[in-house]
């Protein structure tokens, strides 16, 4: 029962509020927030909901349920077509959606048996594949999935994190920054085969996801993301998911690259040292242009000077000041001559 109870409490914590519609009913939430709820389907008239202390029943039908989950996938859906939509709109959005795009495509072709030989030999880096002169697979297996899983967790972390990290730094330096991460967490894949006397394929866009995240966390450092469904400053969660990596290393757990990814990370970590001069130039100057810009970037050295006004900036000023300078007049108007004056707009003088 401890198992379910932990269990319970961190799935409730980290996806609570993406499961309310699915597992609770509206009018449960006030009762669940203090508690931790897990819930198990027993029948279509009711359900049985699991919390620390006892065992409850709720009639409430999964026929309810599906209704409440159909209406949030429909309302995700929709809130992600607006989201392509406005993006196809600037050329931020479109980089990443054709990094998107080109990963799928990819992922794709390898549920054609026909192109599986094709993919295997020029999307998959290992010693043997460099060795035997494709030298290109350093990059191309940067965008190779092995399931959708795994295409699926790297594509949202692009999303997510290298929405605000390209409109920062320029469409053209994120663009260098996906491709020399994931180069740069090939080699370190590379070398730690080597040092371990291994040669497993290697693929996925790992290594450049965590060069973006990493160069988030250095734009962002105060920024609060969730870590496994609890708060952390992007900074801190950065430094634990680095320590995971490199336990992992260590240890040799699993099938899963961690030297890709401390690769990928130590290059978005280089790559914010060398360029943030140049990348807080220039945002301020397109701060001062009136571009998107936001004020939380507290890992830049912006100026704190303010905008120079323009003509536009003028122009509307004084219009406002005329503005102002006629309400304050007719507030000085007695009733009588307020009368009059309004009698003199409408012609009956």
């Amino acid at each position: 029962m401890r198992f379910i109870s932990l269990f319970s409490r961190l799935y409730y914590r980290s996806f609570r509020s993406l499961s309310v519609p699915l597992f609770f009913k509206k009018n449960l939430n006030s009762a669940t927030k203090k508690s931790s709820l897990g819930v198990l389907f027993l029948g279509s008239s009711g359900t049985f909901a699991y919390n620390s202390n006892k065992v409850d029943w709720y009639p409430f039908s999964i026929s309810e349920q599906i209704k409440e989950t159909l209406s949030m996938f429909n309302e995700l859906s929709d809130m992600a077509y607006r989201r392509v939509k406005r993006d196809l709109k600037t050329p931020e959005g479109s980089l990443l959606l054709a990094l998107v795009g080109m990963n799928a495509v990819v992922y794709l072709a390898w549920k054609i048996p026909s192109f599986v030989p094709f993919l295997s030999r020029h999307f998959t880096c290992s010693l043997s594949t460099v060795k035997g002169g494709r030298v290109h697979t350093l990059l191309t297996c940067n965008f190779s999935h092995a399931g959708f899983f795994h295409l699926f967790s790297n594509m949202f972390l692009l999303m997510h994190f290298g929405s605000d990290v390209c409109r920062i730094i320029t469409p053209e330096r994120f663009f260098v920054l996906y491709l020399a991460g994931g180069l740069s967490s090939s080699l370190t894949s590379l070398l730690s085969k080597y040092l371990l006397r291994g040669d497993a394929l290697s693929l996925g866009a790992s290594g450049s996801v965590m060069a973006i995240m990493f160069m988030y966390a250095m734009l962002f450092p105060n920024r609060d993301i969730y870590f496994f469904g609890y708060p952390l400053k992007a900074k801190d969660a950065c430094v634990i998911w680095a320590l995971l990596d490199a336990t992992g290393l260590l240890g040799n757990f699993g099938r899963i690259d961690f030297a890709a990814h401390l690769g990928g990370a130590a290059f978005g970590l280089a790559y914010y040292e060398y360029k943030k001069r140049d990348i807080a130039k220039d945002y301020q100057q397109r701060k001062t242009t009136r571009l998107w810009y936001t004020n939380d970037i507290h890992g830049l050295e912006l100026e704190t000077r303010k905008r120079p006004r323009t003509s536009v900036d003028r122009e509307s000023s004084n219009i406002w000041s005329q503005v102002r300078s006629t309400f304050h007049r007719w507030y000085e108007l007695d009733g009588l001559q307020l009368a009059q004056l309004c009698l003199s707009f409408s012609g009956f003088e």
